[in-house]
């Protein structure tokens, strides 16, 4: 299922939203985190942080790489349909 979000600050990324992740273990469960970002660091741990008053970024959680099987984040895609995107299993990555 796909929905067509509509105005300007969601379809052209602006405003103060967090972004939703779906963090898929090795265990089979799978955890939904909001924040304001999330990154794979080097260490291929994947860190979610959100930004304080003075704009410096602050881990919330970090899952170590070897408990993650897959990573997703809700965007908006350039046709203004909604959907998770895979982030890349490998290697540093963030999204917002």
């Amino acid at each position: 299922m796909t929905t067509r979000l509509r105005g300007p600050s969601w379809a052209e990324g602006k405003g103060n939203a967090l972004g939703t992740f779906l963090v898929r273990l090795v265990d089979g469960s799978e955890m939904i985190m909001t924040a304001g970002r999330a990154a794979r660091r080097t260490t291929g741990e994947v860190a979610f942080e959100n930004v304080d008053a003075c704009g410096n970024w602050c881990v919330l959680c970090a899952v170590p790489d070897s408990l993650v099987t897959r990573i997703c984040v809700y965007k908006v895609r350039d046709d203004g349909t909604v959907a998770w995107v895979e982030q890349p299993a490998r290697g540093p990555w963030w999204a917002y």
